[in-house]
């Protein structure tokens, strides 16, 4: 009898189970923050970049201050070609288009109008080669040391592993980013609202009543988890009484 219940129950509670809702979860401490958007959804930035997050907005994503966004991709930083981008400024400058690499970690920030090959990067001091003020080729990273304790040099095996738009930490600069093109593919930015949907959900109307709310489905999966529910308490409650009788 004991088992009966047990099993009577554990169908009941496997019911129950069916009406929980599971939320997406999102960035965690060592994942990616996505922008949060159904148009822009491969683009984020990293855990500590959270503040940097740029809007999404029908024209683009909308860089405004410091701000930046990534994109995944696997290249060799030998094989790295210069990427472009469609934006509308409103003050200030256009941001940069950027890319980071991987052993050494760096941000290698793009100087050019898609037809040169020269970058600067994030770990080589301002006026070395390579740095802000003396920009290189991609290739001739290789070899070249970078600032900081226990970061390698460049090498052949480097690679690129994310491209993206964005400001540094400059102020006063604002634009809306409606396209990105790299690795011969164009990313579009922009984003269209849905269609609103106009149309009346249908109304049922019992006999003798002036009508009732619409039965929507959520409402409907309700109430027959409900009743399952009562149908296995009434089996449980009909046994305990036979068995009682015995």
């Amino acid at each position: 009898m004991k088992r009966l219940l047990a099993v009577l129950t554990a169908t009941g509670l496997a019911g129950l189970g069916t009406f929980a809702v599971s939320q997406p979860a999102y960035a965690t401490q060592n994942q990616p923050i996505p922008v949060v958007s159904d148009c822009t959804q491969e683009w984020y930035v990293n855990p500590d970049e959270g503040d940097l997050l740029p809007e999404q907005t029908e024209g683009g994503l909308l860089f405004d201050g410091p701000s930046l966004v990534h994109h995944a991709t696997n290249v060799l930083l030998s094989d790295l070609q210069p990427g472009t981008f469609v934006a509308t400024l409103d003050t200030g400058v256009l941001p940069l288009f950027k890319v980071e690499t991987d052993s050494p970690y760096s941000t290698l920030n793009y100087v050019g109008d898609g037809t040169t090959d020269l970058w600067w990067s994030s770990k080589i001091l301002a006026t070395d080669p390579g740095g802000q003020n003396n920009p290189i080729a991609a290739a001739d990273f290789i070899g070249k040391a970078t600032t900081g304790s226990g970061n390698p040099p460049y090498t052949s095996t480097t690679h690129v592993f994310s491209f993206g738009v964005g400001y540094a930490n400059d102020v006063g600069n604002k634009a809306t980013v409606s396209s990105v093109t790299f690795d011969g593919q164009t990313y579009d930015l922009t984003c269209q609202p849905e269609p609103t949907d106009t149309t009346a959900a249908p109304t049922t109307t019992q006999p003798g009543s002036e009508g009732t709310l619409p039965k929507t489905g959520s409402n409907v999966t309700v109430i027959a988890g409900i009743a399952g529910l009562l149908i296995v308490a009434g089996v449980a409650s009909l046994v305990v009484a036979r068995v009682r009788r015995r």
